[in-house]
């Protein structure tokens, strides 16, 4: 049952397994935030589309059989259905809890058949754009100066620096620069080869298969960064994603986050 040993948390971190997996996979998968909440609402919405269950049923059928995904637990599940119940996602009909705040039992979680991608009301975005946190850091440069710079926005998921590789020992040394990440997806479509991406990727289950974060959190993060940020930079796209994998598309990540970038004046 959900109450056994099974469904507490053990492993480190969040969303770690609890089966015997192997520990290197483990922390390869957490480099990649592929267990987070909202990891968990887009498998939500997509695995239960137009369908109408209770509370238990969705843990039941996520997290069994155990050894066959990451079983979550009790809150992980909470926060993400109320964080889909807040964006108008889905319904919930209370039936077990007593109060809107509750969660459990036998409330009934109403998916819906499809899960188009709304955009939000310009002031709504404002408001919330304004609860987004842009996190400073000093770094060292290429050229041995110093300087304080953008870390990351708010929890890293969408925007962070990579700053991994040493930096150069003498004028000569080829070094990677460091740089900010978009990082508004993993992984690619296509399969090639040479792919650098076949490496990143190699414990990862599901290997290169393309994931694309939610837009309304890309969004958010980015405009925040676009009006706060006053050192000029560059954001990477393409890092642990094809850059243009997601172009054949509803609304295609280019014509979504193009404009965001047209505004800025040089």
């Amino acid at each position: 049952g959900l109450n056994s040993p099974l469904f507490n948390q053990s492993a480190q971190g969040d969303f770690a397994y609890l089966g015997p997996e192997d520990i290197t996979a483990r922390s390869q998968m957490k480099l990649f935030d592929i267990h987070d909440i909202e990891e968990l609402k887009k498998y939500l919405l997509e695995k239960f589309k137009a369908e109408t269950l209770t509370y238990d049923d969705v843990q039941e059928k996520i997290c069994h059989p155990w050894y066959s995904e990451p079983p979550y637990i009790d809150k992980h599940f909470r926060q993400a259905l109320k964080e889909l119940e807040n964006a108008h996602r889905v319904k919930i009909h209370r039936v077990t809890s007593k109060t809107e705040r509750g969660l459990s039992g036998k409330d009934k979680v109403i998916f819906p058949k499809g899960n188009p991608i709304q955009a939000n009301s310009s002031v709504s975005i404002a408001r919330t754009v304004s609860k987004v946190k842009v996190h400073y850091k000093e770094y060292e440069r290429l050229d041995g100066t110093t300087d304080i710079l953008v870390g990351r926005v708010n929890d890293g998921s969408i925007i962070t620096r990579f700053d991994k590789t040493s930096l150069p020992k003498s004028t000569t040394d080829v070094v990677c620069p460091h740089f900010l990440e978009l990082k508004w997806a993993y992984g690619c479509p296509y399969d090639c080869a040479w792919c650098y991406l076949k490496g990143t990727f190699r414990f990862q289950p599901k290997g290169t298969s393309p994931v694309v974060k939610p837009y309304e959190k890309i969004e958010l993060h980015t405009r925040k960064f676009l009006e706060e940020v006053e050192t000029p930079e560059i954001l990477n796209a393409g890092e642990i994603a094809d850059s243009l994998m997601h172009e054949n598309d509803e609304l295609p990540f280019s014509k979504f986050v193009l404009p965001m970038f047209e505004t800025q004046e040089l």
